[in-house]
């Protein structure tokens, strides 16, 4: 009886062994999903800084396009008012 008992009680704890390293490989395999989500996550936060970064720079760009159409349209006031004053010298000219 007490022989049945013992070999009851080593079955129990292989079952128990078992149970325990199929949950320590569940866990594992659940920690591994886990890496594996936080690197996606990180590689979507890297591309998102580089879509941010790349829109900074497109910004940057528009801005530096604005100042030099407005450098454009303010060279080209200067140019219409050197034109205006050659005009008006030419025009005196001919009346002098």
């Amino acid at each position: 009886m007490i022989v049945q008992v013992v070999q009851i009680a080593r079955i129990v704890n292989q079952v128990t062994v078992a149970q325990a390293n199929r949950m320590i490989h569940q866990v594992a395999n659940q920690v591994i999903v886990v890496q594996a989500i936080q690197v996606m996550i990180l590689q979507v936060a890297n591309q998102m800084t580089v879509v941010q970064v790349i829109q900074v720079m497109a910004h940057q760009v528009v801005n530096q396009v604005t100042t030099v159409q407005a450098i454009q349209v303010t060279v080209q006031q200067v140019v219409n008012q050197v034109i205006v004053a050659q005009v008006v010298l030419n025009h005196n000219y001919r009346i002098v």
